[in-house]
C-alpha cells in the first residue's frame, strides 16, 4: 500500500494491522472448534491475564515513569509515549490484590481504542496466545459489579480475560490531570 502525504498515517496502520488480522485468522470450521480469540498473554504478580490483539497497540519496557497528584488508586503514574503521555495502570490495584510493586523488569501493554490510551502493568514475559471461545468461562462474581465488568471471562486455568472496550471506557482508570498533560505542549 502506497501512501501518500496527503493520507493519514494512523489510519493506513490501522487498516494494515486489520487486514492482517483477519489473513492470519483460522477459520472456525478448519480448526474443528468454536471461534478462537486471539490475545496477549501476560503475568502481573501471581495472577496472568489477557486482552484481545485488537486493543493492544504495542508491548514495552516500562523505563519512565512520573508520579500523578489526586490520580485514581490505580494509575501508578505516566509516562511518555510518542509526544504525549499514558496512564499506567497496575491491575492488581483494580482487582484489589496485593500490589506487586514496580520493579526495572516490569513491561507494559500499550491499550487503545484508536489510538494508544493506556499503559498495563505487565511482568516481563509477554506473549501472543489464542484461546478457544468454548473455554472462556464467566467471571468472578465476588468482586465489585464495575470491577466484573472489566473481566471478559475466565479460563479453567485461571487467566483473567479482560474487556478491552470495558477498560478503556472506566473513568477510574484516567486521570484528569494526566489527560491535560497529553494536550500541553512543549
Amino acid at each position: 500500500m502506497r501512501v501518500t502525504p496527503d493520507q493519514d498515517y494512523e489510519a493506513v496502520e490501522r487498516i494494515l494491522r486489520e487486514r492482517a488480522r483477519k489473513f492470519a485468522a483460522v477459520p472456525a470450521e478448519e480448526t474443528g472448534r468454536s471461534e478462537e480469540r486471539e490475545v496477549v498473554r501476560f503475568q502481573l504478580g501471581g495472577r496472568y491475564y489477557a486482552i484481545d490483539t485488537a486493543y493492544v497497540f504495542a508491548t514495552r519496557w516500562l523505563h519512565e515513569l512520573a508520579p500523578v497528584p489526586e490520580a485514581p488508586a490505580a494509575i501508578i503514574g505516566i509516562t511518555p509515549q510518542q509526544g504525549g503521555v499514558l496512564p499506567v495502570v497496575a491491575l492488581d490495584l483494580v482487582f484489589g490484590e496485593t500490589p506487586t510493586g514496580i520493579r526495572d523488569t516490569h513491561r507494559v501493554v500499550v491499550i487503545g481504542h484508536e489510538r494508544p490510551d493506556l499503559a498495563l502493568v505487565a511482568g516481563k514475559d509477554i506473549e501472543v496466545a489464542r484461546i478457544p471461545g468454548d473455554e472462556l468461562l464467566p467471571g468472578p462474581t465476588t468482586c465489585d459489579r464495575a470491577t466484573r465488568n472489566l473481566i471478559a471471562g475466565m479460563t479453567e486455568d485461571g487467566l483473567t480475560v479482560l474487556d478491552g472496550d470495558a477498560l478503556l471506557r472506566d473513568e477510574r482508570l484516567f486521570s484528569k490531570a494526566a489527560s491535560r498533560s497529553d494536550t500541553t505542549s512543549g
